[in-house]
């Protein structure tokens, strides 16, 4: 009995990563979306303004017509997401609350033109540039 209730839940979760990964799949294709990496950065602050970084990334958020999604929930270190039709943005400290990464993704479907991710990379950049102590790594 022990057996076929493993294997049952086993099998349950085989069939669920299958439906899942199709959904996407067809989900994707149904769309046409596709986002690509396009530019990649790092920048660090003195401890304890994270605060001031998420309060900075939300005004940007605001000023660009970006949606936004900030997790916290995992202690010192935090991912925000923006996105908007054209352009997901990822902000994360995951290894030290003091080091970030920003990601920028070009996100296009067929009927979309391309954007100009340089000049949103500028304006965040320009407005991190606030923080006492801000150090850029591109």
């Amino acid at each position: 009995m022990r057996f076929m209730v493993v294997s049952l839940i086993t099998l349950n979760l085989v069939a669920a990563a299958v439906l899942s990964s199709s959904l996407v799949a067809d989900a994707v294709a149904d769309s046409q979306l596709l986002a690509r990496a396009v530019q990649i950065s790092k920048f660090s602050v003195d401890s304890g303004d994270t605060d001031r970084v998420v309060a900075i990334i939300r005004s940007f958020a605001d000023d660009n017509k970006f949606a936004i999604r900030v997790d916290n929930k995992t202690g010192p270190t935090l991912m925000i997401e923006l996105w908007r039709a054209d352009v997901m943005i990822v902000v994360a400290n995951p290894f030290n609350p003091s080091d970030f990464e920003v990601g920028f993704y070009d996100v296009w479907s067929k009927d979309s033109e391309h954007r100009n991710i340089d000049a949103l990379y500028k304006g965040l950049k320009k407005a991190l540039s606030t923080l006492p102590g801000v150090k850029f790594r591109d």
